[in-house]
């Protein structure tokens, strides 16, 4: 929910009139959104005039089951069942009215701070009824900690994911970032050869022992980029689709994603976490480890790895000259993300590097935000949250809602080289 003041006061015409606050709305009250959003989700034009639907409200409690339990009392959700209507990429922040003003009875609870109903700034709904992710990525509501560390606590990167592949007879450990309640993000590294039952865990603290947060799925469909490059490790990116949804709690919850255009300058700190070897060829830890580490423009990069050449489709991050943190075996297909408060971003999925925290080499990441287009198509509806990134700010990508917000420069990525075999 945002607000806006007018600079000049607007004219109270025929044109131009206030729209009511209000109240109580039952599942099935008539009700209109208006916009100039796509007709069609992933349309990349913009209708010329103002448009119009009709569709009905939902049942909280019904939303909030198929939103897999995220849905609160300042949520307002609308649908129809066989789908067809409803707003679009664009329609960010238009107002909804009821169909019969005679049953505006109650103010409703939140409308002290006038929020009303928050159609699509808190719920972006598209063709298909889907959920924006931008109101519920990036949030790990543990997480108080800023300094670097070793052991993360639990809770800290809600979104980490631990991927258990059975390939060519073995077993090979990766990680990876949920996205949203289906879909998980990895390095395509880790799904070559012939693929077996992949385990996803998510919520997990540890490798073995106790994990109360835990939730298990398997994969049911992955997606390599098709242009994956295995001797150059370009496009090193792949999808993961959940066997079934997940319930998002403070231990399981989506990152948000680098938007297309987004640019993180050298210097910016980021984090990687995973369960990978401390240093190279050495024991996997049983906890999640965290480490922060700046990110390495290419052209340093580049010029590091003299040997292999470093694409506009990666990122680097590591302590250059210095060494001694970065990712390692097993860490593969983790996220490198960065923050801002308490939104999280991610920029890298962790790809490879020379040793491990050598510090002549840097560790190389999968560029997500040149991927917007391609995870877009790929998951379809309900995609995951992708923000415009910037050192001197950020935005939520334009083609999901038309915000801006200020951002101070603040990271945290998740690295990984190679995958650890077993």
């Amino acid at each position: 929910m945002h607000l806006l003041f007018l600079r000049g006061n607007s004219r109270d015409s025929r044109a131009e009139r206030p729209s009511s606050l209000s109240g109580v709305f039952g599942g099935g009250t008539k009700s209109w959104i208006t916009g100039w959003g796509k007709l069609n989700s992933g349309d990349t034009q913009i209708p010329n005039i103002l448009q119009e639907v009709q569709i009905p409200i939902t049942n909280n409690s019904v939303c909030n089951k198929a939103y897999g339990g995220i849905i609160t009392s300042n949520m307002l959700c609308s649908e129809l069942d066989e789908g067809g209507k409803g707003s679009c990429q664009g329609d960010s922040g238009e107002t909804e009215s009821r169909g019969n003003s005679s049953q505006i009875t109650e103010k409703s609870r939140i409308m002290k701070f006038i929020t009303a109903l928050s159609v699509a700034g808190t719920i972006l709904l598209n063709i298909a009824g889907s959920l924006c992710q931008l109101d519920v990525c990036g949030q790990a509501p543990l997480n108080n900690k800023i300094v670097g560390g070793e052991a993360a606590k639990a809770g800290s990167w809600p979104w980490q994911a631990s991927l258990r592949i059975t390939v060519d007879g073995g077993q090979i450990l990766c990680g990876g970032s949920l996205i949203n309640k289906d879909w998980v993000l990895s390095a395509a590294h880790c799904f070559q050869g012939s693929l077996g039952t992949i385990r996803i865990y998510l919520g997990r603290q540890r490798q073995s022992g106790s994990n109360p947060n835990e939730a298990l799925r398997t994969a049911r469909t992955v997606i390599n980029h098709p242009t994956y490059n295995n001797p150059r490790h370009d496009n090193d990116i792949t999808l993961l689709q959940l066997s079934s949804s997940v319930t998002f709690t403070d231990y399981i919850r989506p990152v948000c994603l680098a938007a297309a255009g987004s640019k993180f300058a050298a210097g910016t700190d980021s984090w990687v976490t995973g369960w990978g070897t401390l240093q190279s060829g050495g024991v996997s830890p049983n906890i999640l480890q965290e480490v922060k580490i700046p990110v390495v423009s290419n052209s340093d990069c580049d010029d590091a790895y003299n040997f292999l050449k470093i694409t506009s489709n990666m990122i680097c991050a590591g302590l250059l000259n210095e060494g001694g943190k970065d990712s390692c075996q097993g860490d593969s297909g983790g996220p490198l993300v960065t923050r801002n408060g308490s939104l999280w971003v991610q920029s890298g999925v962790v790809s490879f590097g020379n040793k491990c925290a050598d510090p002549k080499y840097p560790g190389v990441y999968a560029r997500v935000s040149q991927y917007q287009d391609w995870i877009t198509a790929n998951i379809g509806s309900n995609p995951p949250g992708f923000v415009e990134f910037n050192n001197n700010g950020f935005r939520i990508s334009p083609n999901l809602l038309l915000v801006s917000v200020s951002l101070t420069s603040s990271i945290i990525p998740f690295i990984c080289s190679i995958y650890l075999s077993s």
